[in-house]
C-alpha cells in the first residue's frame, strides 16, 4: 500500500462494453463495430485507480451488484492497491455503460446506474470514518446526489480538502446550491461550467478564461475548467491562467478527464500549488489518451516520468519543469 497523500474517492464503479468504429450511428442507423471489449468503467472507479497508479494511498466507497462486473470490481481494487468495501445492495445489478469509440478519438457514452441508486445520505458515514483533516476527498455525480452532497459535507466539517467533477452535469445543480461551502476545488469541462453558471450575463461564446473566474465568483470555490486537447484554465486567488496541454496523438480519449481530476487531487494533496497541480494533470491526461482502454491508459507514476523524459521536452522546456520533482517523488 503506497505511504503517499491520502485521498478518499467516492463515487461509481461501472461495466463497460465499448464499441469502436469509424462513426457513430446516426437516428434509425444500423452500423457493424470494427471491434468490441469489456472493461471496467465508472468514474469513482477510474479516478480512485489513477490516483493510486500515481502514489495515493486511496479509499474508495461506491456500490456493486451480487454479479459478475461487481466480483471483477473488487479483484481491480485489489489488484491496484486501493481500499474497497463497496454496498451491495439486492436485487439491482452493478452499473453499466455504453461507449461508442470513433475512430479519431472521440467517444459516446450511455449509463445505466444499478448498484449506484442505492446510496443516499446516510451512506455518507462511509466517507466520514475514512476521513481526516489530511485527506483530499473526490466525487462525481454518477452517484445520486444527495449521497454526493452529503459526502461533500462530512468531508469539509472533518477539515478535509474537496475536490468536485460535477460530471455528468444535472440540470438541477447550479451556481446557487449551498453544496458549494463544502467544496474547495471545482473541476468542470466547458460544457459542465455553462450549465452550472445557467443564468450567467457571459455571452454564449465566453472563452474558458472569462468561465472559469465567473464560476469561481459564484461558487466560492477554486475552479479548474479543462479543455481536452486545448489544455485547461484555472482561475484561484484572484488568478487566471490557461494551461497548454501536452502534444499528443489522442488514440482514445475515455477515461482522460478522470485521469485529470485524479492527478490533480493527488498532486494537491502532496502540497503543489495550484499551477504545478494543473501542469501535473495535464501531463498525465496526455498520457491517458494515447492508447485504447480507460484502465489500460491510466499511467503509473515511473511511466509518466518516462514519457516526460522521452517525448515531451518542449513542454517541460517552456512550461512543466516544475513538475519533474513531483514526478520523481
Amino acid at each position: 500500500m503506497s505511504d503517499g497523500p491520502h485521498l478518499v474517492v467516492a463515487g461509481s464503479y461501472g461495466w463497460s462494453t465499448r464499441y469502436v468504429l469509424a462513426a457513430a450511428p446516426g437516428p434509425g442507423e444500423t452500423l457493424l463495430a470494427d471491434e468490441v471489449q469489456f472493461e471496467h468503467g465508472g468514474k469513482g472507479s477510474n479516478q480512485a485507480v489513477a490516483a493510486a497508479r500515481l502514489g495515493a494511498s486511496v479509499d474508495f466507497v461506491t456500490a456493486v451488484g451480487h454479479d459478475h462486473p461487481g466480483e471483477a470490481a473488487i479483484a481491480l481494487w485489489q489488484g491496484e492497491g486501493v481500499r474497497a468495501d463497496p454496498v451491495r445492495p439486492a436485487g439491482l445489478p452493478t452499473m453499466t455503460g455504453t461507449i461508442l469509440v470513433e475512430r479519431d478519438g472521440e467517444n459516446r457514452i450511455v449509463v445505466a446506474l444499478g448498484a449506484m441508486l442505492a446510496l443516499g445520505a446516510t451512506d455518507a458515514h462511509l466517507v466520514g470514518r475514512l476521513v481526516t483533516a489530511d485527506s483530499t476527498v473526490v466525487v462525481q455525480n454518477e452517484a445520486p446526489y444527495p449521497f454526493t452532497r452529503a459526502v461533500l459535507e462530512r468531508a469539509a466539517a472533518a477539515g478535509a480538502r474537496t475536490v468536485y467533477n460535477p460530471a455528468p452535469v444535472s440540470a438541477a445543480l447550479d451556481h446557487s446550491d449551498p453544496v458549494w461551502q463544502a467544496v474547495d476545488v471545482l473541476v468542470p469541462n466547458q460544457h459542465e461550467a455553462r450549465s452550472l453558471l445557467g443564468d450567467s450575463d457571459l455571452a454564449p461564446d465566453a472563452s474558458a478564461e472569462e468561465l472559469a473566474p465567473e464560476l469561481a465568483e459564484r461558487t466560492g470555490c477554486r475552479v479548474v475548467l479543462t479543455l481536452g486537447a486545448e489544455g485547461a484554465v484555472f482561475a484561484a486567488g484572484g488568478a487566471v491562467e490557461r494551461v497548454p496541454a501536452v502534444p499528443a496523438t489522442a488514440v482514445d480519449t475515455t477515461g482522460a478527464g478522470d485521469c485529470f481530476t485524479a492527478a490533480l487531487s493527488v498532486a494537491l494533496a502532496e502540497g503543489a500549488v495550484m499551477r504545478d497541480a494543473v501542469r501535473f494533470a495535464c501531463l498525465a491526461a496526455s498520457r491517458a489518451v494515447q492508447q485504447p482502454g480507460v484502465i489500460e491508459g491510466l499511467p503509473r507514476r515511473a511511466e509518466l516520468a518516462e514519457e516526460v523524459v522521452g517525448n515531451q521536452r518542449e513542454w517541460i522546456a517552456e512550461f512543466g519543469r516544475s513538475v519533474i520533482p513531483r514526478l520523481r517523488r
